[in-house]
């Protein structure tokens, strides 16, 4: 049965279809988290399974240090998890709302190249939009994302602990 939380369904596919578009994405985070919009990030591939954004290292996101803001890695975990939440709620048609709780960053090394973004485990997001659904309670659920630079060595380990609960406003 979970396997069936992971087929796309209308709701998801258009969602994906949106965000997919890096100008559409981009404009959006220029609104929503302008450290993303003005980096030129995107979103690589979105699907029921996993999310991999892109942020490209520039002088726009280096701290005093030459290094990548951590602010901006930081954003770009959130969102990327965030979509995964997202693209849950709209696969199965709930209409819920989320909380970012508790954020656990672990940084093996500063990048000064283009890092790559991924939220993994698909099937743990889409029980716990599912869970929170059905139960009518807040629920929550503690995501890794994982952060590597252009030679696919991880930078940073991150863990977001989301509550999720029924939208009733």
């Amino acid at each position: 049965m979970a396997h069936r939380l992971l087929e796309i369904q209308e709701g998801g596919q258009k969602f994906i279809d949106r965000v997919s578009s890096p100008r559409v994405f981009r404009a959006y985070m220029m609104v929503k988290a302008p450290v993303l919009g003005i980096s030129g990030a995107s979103l690589q591939s979105l699907d029921t399974s996993g999310a991999r954004m892109l942020v490209p290292f520039g002088r726009r996101i280096k701290n005093l240090f030459g290094k990548m803001f951590g602010g901006a890695v930081l954003a770009a975990a959130e969102t990327t998890s965030a979509s995964m939440i997202v693209l849950h709620m709209r696969n199965q048609g709930v209409k819920l709302t989320a909380d970012l709780l508790h954020v656990d960053y672990k940084m093996q090394a500063n990048p000064e190249t283009d890092i790559r973004v991924m939220a993994h485990d698909g099937l743990s997001y889409a029980k716990l939009v599912k869970d929170a659904a059905e139960s009518g309670e807040p629920t929550e659920a503690t995501f890794n994302v994982a952060v590597v630079d252009e030679n696919d060595q991880q930078t940073h380990e991150i863990e977001l602990t989301w509550r999720v609960q029924i939208n009733r406003g």
